[in-house]
């Protein structure tokens, strides 16, 4: 690749496949996050895609190397049990970690998740409480409604650590298969629940740059803004933003991600 990969604090990007997830519609869904001490982009961000076959560049692909210890600080070797009172982490034998899939079998099989029926909660609410009687009803509505969009948990989580300003914590996580994950970068990760972890696949920059792929223009970003001295947004931001919105969301969790590709 012909570009130049920015360092994590100015410039980090996630990726992620929302097939089985809670929130999104099937689909890659990326978002990016620009530096907090840089502030804002100047201009709009210009999205390059690079397509990576994985069956076409298996041979870039590592399936080895990573360092697991588990919770207590023992080591452990592949194939091995995970408990949820024993989480286990990966160390990389390299830095700039873009994607990793676990390859494991969870202990249990969860049935496949079922998209509950939208209901806006804004909408039961737009008449206001006229008395504790309204109140106490609205209450008892709101509980079935947020019990019925809260999806079971995964009983095996995959999860992608980075260090923050509160210690390390998780940027992005899976509890259904497939468990893979790409974010820039990804510094170690973490497998919590309980099941059998079989082994882990991982690319990082080097192999990227071994497979020597071409980038094409995928999508432009820009913040729906009207146009300002310090920021010329695209010439339908507003729109460009909205449908982003609409297309990204499931019914039941509004607008949260950009356009699935």
């Amino acid at each position: 690749m012909s570009s130049t990969q920015a360092p994590v604090w100015a410039f980090h990007a996630e990726a992620i496949d929302g097939v089985g997830d809670t929130h999104l519609p099937t689909g890659i869904h990326v978002r990016a996050l620009p530096s907090a001490r840089l502030g804002l982009p100047a201009a709009p961000l210009v999205v390059y895609r690079a397509v990576l076959d994985l069956a076409k560049y298996k041979d870039i692909v590592h399936d080895g190397g990573v360092t697991w210890i588990d919770s207590h600080g023992a080591p452990r070797t592949v194939p091995f049990e995970v408990t949820p009172d024993n989480p286990v982490y990966g160390y990389f034998p390299a830095p700039e970690v873009f994607w990793a899939e676990l390859l494991a079998e969870p202990a249990d099989k969860l049935d496949p998740l079922k998209e509950p029926p939208y209901k806006d909660i804004g909408e039961l609410a737009k008449d206001g409480f006229k008395s504790e009687e309204d109140l106490k009803k609205f209450v008892d509505t709101l509980g079935p409604i947020l019990g019925e969009q809260q999806s079971p948990a995964g009983v095996l989580r995959f999860e992608a650590l980075t260090s923050t300003g509160v210690g390390v914590a998780p940027i992005l996580s899976r509890s259904t298969e497939r468990y893979a994950l790409a974010a820039w970068t990804i510094q170690q990760v973490r497998v919590v629940g309980k099941g059998t972890v079989k082994g882990i696949r991982w690319l990082d920059s080097a192999a990227l740059k071994k497979a020597q792929l071409s980038e094409q223009l995928w999508q432009v970003w820009s913040l729906p803004v009207k146009p300002k001295a310090r920021y010329q947004p695209t010439s339908n931001a507003e729109s460009e933003a909205k449908d982003q919105c609409t297309a990204a969301a499931r019914p039941a969790s509004r607008c949260t991600s950009p356009t699935p590709r």
